[in-house]
């Protein structure tokens, strides 16, 4: 949450704000552009260099108001997590024991629905799909196949495993293994094998193992900090759908999506002006000595004037285009790390918002046309 709510009045003054100083300093660029004495280029350089600063704080500002309508918006808008229970796979084939397949499952959604929201997928959806992919019962301790059988039903963690009846020192053990598998990490959170003997100790056991892994299924709930960095890095807003916040995801890849257009459209605008200065010749003609003489001096002086300055000027754009696109892509991937990620907990020792603590501040400026004053605001985020 802010530490204070923009009110809609403010919302409009921010927005009037923003393009009050685009057009200020686009007014001024355009001013020095069409200047053509040379002592008006290191202005010019300057106030671009301004500009894509304070486009750069409007950029923040837009975050700041996206993170308000976040924190205005009612809970429980983004859908639930789904979780496939799989029978363990019986690897002894022993029918006296078949009831541990899906015992275990059972007793894990028992105590975990208890403490978080979410959809359990019913055996016979998943059981359905599996078939159609061609995975039976002998494959349910596969992580491959589980993976494949969560992505196809849109399952963000699958519980498998197996157990079996191994001789241990003379003696007969049952040996039952619980995996949770995060589809889209492709990892196992967490892992338990437990053992008994083939009398009433199964019952505890399988109760130790259903316990166990359900105090550690709250780890599909939390997406990593790392997991949301990597994935911003390869591709900004990536990291923000993965901690589900959408509206994050949508901002960060259209904005960085609009600077690296821009950017790319800068550079080579730039290279195409560079070529034409570096290829332009002047019209000649040769004298009667044998000489080259330009028709028109005057002419070809403006012309190599003109094609430097548009070269500089496209130099300079290009320069402050790649800075903002690199600040863009610095900003997107520090914002990953930070935000909280969505989560869906009705424990009251569970936080909604994920289990961090901490302030996020923010840069924004501020430009009143009336006064011709220039400042800037800031704005703090806390959770707790």
């Amino acid at each position: 949450m802010f530490s204070q709510n923009f009110t809609e009045r403010e919302i409009q003054k921010i927005h009037a704000q923003r393009i009050n100083i685009i057009a200020l300093f686009q007014q001024q660029v355009s001013y020095c552009i069409h200047r053509e004495y040379s002592h008006a280029m290191y202005r010019c350089r300057i106030l671009k260099t301004l500009q894509g600063c304070f486009n750069l704080g409007c950029l923040i500002s837009v975050f700041i108001l996206t993170a308000q309508i976040e924190a205005q918006q009612p809970a429980g808008g983004a859908p639930l997590k789904k979780i496939i229970y799989v029978d363990l796979r019986n690897v002894s084939g022993r029918s006296d024991y078949q009831w541990i397949e899906n015992s275990v499952g059972n007793n894990m959604h028992k105590t975990a629905s208890a403490k978080y929201q979410y959809t359990r997928i019913e055996k016979t959806e998943w059981s359905s799909r599996a078939e159609d992919l061609g995975i039976t019962p002998q494959d349910y301790d596969n992580q491959v196949l589980m993976r494949r059988l969560g992505f196809s039903l849109g399952a963000d963690g699958v519980i498998f495993g197996s157990f079996e009846i191994l001789q241990k020192g003379g003696a007969t053990r049952l040996s039952i293994t619980g995996k949770i598998l995060s589809v889209i990490d492709n990892s196992i959170v967490s892992e338990k094998t437990v053992e008994s003997g083939l009398d009433s100790t199964v019952f505890d056991a399988t109760d130790e193992l259903s316990e166990s892994l359900a105090s550690k299924i709250r780890d599909l709930f939390f997406p990593t900090d790392t997991g949301a960095l990597w994935r911003t890095a390869l591709l900004p807003g990536w990291g923000h759908f993965y901690k589900q916040r959408p509206v994050w995801g949508y901002i960060t890849s259209g904005v960085f999506g609009a600077a690296f257009a821009y950017s790319s459209y800068s550079v080579v605008s730039y290279f195409i002006a560079k070529s034409e200065y570096d290829n332009y010749v002047p019209e000649n003609v040769k004298t009667p000595q044998g000489e080259t003489a330009l028709v028109n001096e005057a002419e070809a002086s403006a012309k190599f004037a003109q094609l430097l300055s548009d070269q500089n000027t496209k130099s300079d754009s290009a320069l402050t285009s790649l800075y903002i696109l690199g600040g863009i892509y610095a900003i997107s991937l520090i914002h990953a790390w930070f935000i909280d990620a969505e989560v869906y907990a009705t424990s009251t020792t569970e936080s909604p918002q994920g289990t961090k603590s901490g302030v996020i501040g923010a840069v924004y400026p501020t430009y009143d046309p009336m006064m011709r004053e220039a400042g800037v605001g800031f704005q703090l985020r806390y959770s707790f």
